[in-house]
């Protein structure tokens, strides 16, 4: 049962009048100050009541629907104004909050929407930017760029919700769609990434077709998550809890002074995050911040879930707040993020949401060492695994395994798999294909096979699954490493590339089908796995028996040959065995063993993935 109480910053509003709440310290005085517009600078000026510890509160009769609003806050002769953090909505480009009626934005069939019913554990995350997705001109969609050109239905591409519920993913994450100060919301041609936060309660304006319209980016990013939830696709925010893309200048700053940040002991901003300072999450009002609004866009916007970006810089008392509230309010919330910061913090380490933090939390983080051993650094020509570095095996072996504690020789950081997000690629740095070439000077059909083998690590590992949109057909952002602000000529996915590629779409939708299959990805515990996986004693070869459960067969093995030509394995099969994968076919009967053997052993082409099950009791089913 929840414990927390939220102190109801922001407004409420009724239809015969709006309560409005703001913290504001080292003031003598708060008004509130408001407009008929979005653009007029002749407003109405109403003082407020302090009401506690640094709290302003002040009811205004009358119907303030659609009403602009800012706080002003008096330091001696100074005046300053500022956006309220609380606030649910926004005229264009964060210039003013607007008191709105929720009960306005509705759109059909929403009330009844509800949270996707797909556990943590049974979760293959889709990682994707509303502009990248919806951008091809290709698709001639009549929203492109927009949360409702997400749910467009294209009849000559393959595209869309037919597209993601055809490859099998079950969460679409999207990079950040809370509001971001970094581009011009009426500049159609504008693009970010989004890790510029301003207004944590308000949805993106450039999303939406009318950004001028506080209702309109509400009703929009609805209709997106309803037609995704009815179609069984659950719907995971990107945050960023870690800084916002203004200090001194951004409403928390204006309104509280060294509340809301850390800082230095000369009254400088700690910058742990990279870009200039970092969000102090241990304070009250901070957590209040955060988890009202989590709380938010949960109730408001049936958001099933959170990726947290620079989790390093969060620290873990708030993080254990957030995973008791949120999963107080769905419980098959999924939450994951990264373990790491983006420079030094004053925030103490033993605080710090780091690895190994997040043990019995049911937090997940993504598993960098997992990534690196896979494709070696993200952007330079160092190899991995991938690239035929094979001291990496052990490392690898030991993520395939959910990088938990299986042996003294194979020690990981989780405790249970489903900490662990396995990846090999995401929005930052290369994408894959880029990162493939760029590192070897592979030709395409060599990249590709390398593709395929390293979605068969990522899918067939425990653990949770994580693909960046388009690594699944070949997508390049032409060797741009950091395109956060790049063009839509760089970062729009080419669709026509699926029918291009569609072996390596097959390869990664058959390959989430048998995961999904065997179900042992999404059942096994750490006892589990140390109990029913045997890591095959094989040099040239990777290859791990699993015992399963609740399914038709008792044993299955994967064999995956990571050199770049053909390998001659010792693996022997009994009669009862089923080849049902190769990597190029797949078929639960069993595919014709013959074609697989030379003499009585089995021959492995480049790259090549093998799933094979048995119904023999035997650990000697499969030989080596």
């Amino acid at each position: 049962m929840s414990t927390y109480q939220s102190k109801k910053f922001g407004y409420r509003y009724e239809k015969t009048n709006t309560r409005f709440r703001v913290y504001a310290s080292k003031c003598e005085a708060v008004n509130i100050l408001l407009y008929s517009n979005a653009h007029s600078y002749r407003h109405k000026s109403l003082a407020m009541e302090a009401v506690g510890d640094n709290e302003w509160e002040l009811t205004v009769d009358g119907d303030l629907h659609n009403t602009y609003y800012m706080y002003q806050v008096v330091r001696g002769k100074n005046r300053f104004i500022a956006t309220d953090p609380f606030g649910y909505a926004s005229s264009a480009n964060s210039k003013r909050s607007v008191v709105i009626d929720l009960a306005m934005t509705e759109v059909e069939g929403f009330e009844q929407d509800e949270f996707v019913k797909v556990s943590m554990q049974e979760a293959v995350l889709y990682e994707m930017h509303i502009r990248d997705f919806t951008m091809d001109p290709n698709l001639k969609l009549k929203h492109p760029g927009k949360y409702l050109g997400v749910v467009e239905k294209v009849d000559h591409l393959p595209y869309g919700i037919d597209y993601l519920k055809d490859l099998g993913i079950t969460h679409v994450h999207f990079l950040p769609l809370q509001d971001f100060l970094s581009i011009d919301e009426s500049d159609p041609t504008a693009y970010n990434w989004g890790y510029d936060p301003e207004q944590y309660f308000v949805p993106e304006g450039s999303y939406s077709t009318d950004p001028e319209d506080p209702l309109c980016r509400i009703r929009e990013l609805k209709t997106m998550v309803k037609k995704l939830h009815d179609n069984g696709l659950a719907v995971v925010l990107d945050v960023v809890y870690n800084h916002t893309y203004r200090g001194g200048e951004n409403p928390l700053a204006v309104l509280a002074p060294f509340t809301y940040y850390r800082h230095l002991s000369d009254g400088s901003y700690s910058n742990g995050s990279g870009c200039g300072n970092e969000l102090k999450t241990e304070h009250a009002m901070t957590r209040q911040l955060i988890i009202d609004s989590m709380i938010y866009w949960m109730n408001t916007f049936h958001i099933d879930g959170f990726r947290f970006d620079l989790m390093g810089l969060m620290d873990v008392e708030t993080a254990k707040m957030i995973e008791k509230e949120v999963r107080s309010i769905n419980p098959n919330a999924i939450l994951y993020g990264e373990p790491w910061t983006g420079g030094g913090t004053i925030l103490p380490g033993e605080k710090m949401m780091v690895k190994g933090k997040q043990r019995d939390l049911s937090i997940a983080f993504f598993n960098d060492d997992y990534r690196s051993a896979l494709k070696g650094d993200s952007d330079g020509k160092d190899h991995g695994f991938i690239q035929g570095y094979k001291a990496k095996m052990h490392d690898v072996k030991t993520g395939l395994l959910g990088s938990i504690h299986f042996s003294e020789h194979h020690v990981g950081f989780a405790k249970e798999p489903w900490e662990s997000v396995n990846y090999v690629s995401a929005h930052d740095n290369l994408i894959l294909y880029d990162k493939l070439k760029y590192s070897t000077m592979w030709d395409d059909d060599k990249v590709k096979k390398a593709t395929k083998m390293s979605f068969s690590l990522i899918l067939l590992a425990f653990g949770i699954p994580f693909i960046q949109s388009g690594t699944e057909f070949m997508r390049t952002k032409h060797m741009d490493h950091n395109s956060y602000r790049s063009s839509d000529a760089v970062n729009a996915m080419d669709w026509g590339m699926v029918n291009c590629h569609q072996d390596l779409y097959q390869h990664v939708k058959t390959l989430i089908a048998i995961r999904k299959n065997l179900r042992c990805f999404e059942e096994f515990n750490e006892k589990d796995i140390r109990e029913r996986v045997v890591l095959q004693h094989t040099k040239n070869v990777v290859a791990y028996r699993i015992t399963l459960r609740n399914h038709a067969f008792k044993n299955a093995l994967i064999v995956i040959n990571p050199n770049h030509h053909e390998h001659l394995s010792r693996l022997v099969l009994r009669r009862e065995c089923r080849i049902v994968y190769d990597g190029q076919t797949f078929d639960p009967d069993g595919l014709a063993i013959d074609k697989y053997l030379q003499g009585r052993r089995i021959k492995l082409e480049p790259f090549q993935t093998l799933v094979v099950w048995s119904n023999h009791h035997s650990h000697s089913t499969f030989k080596f």
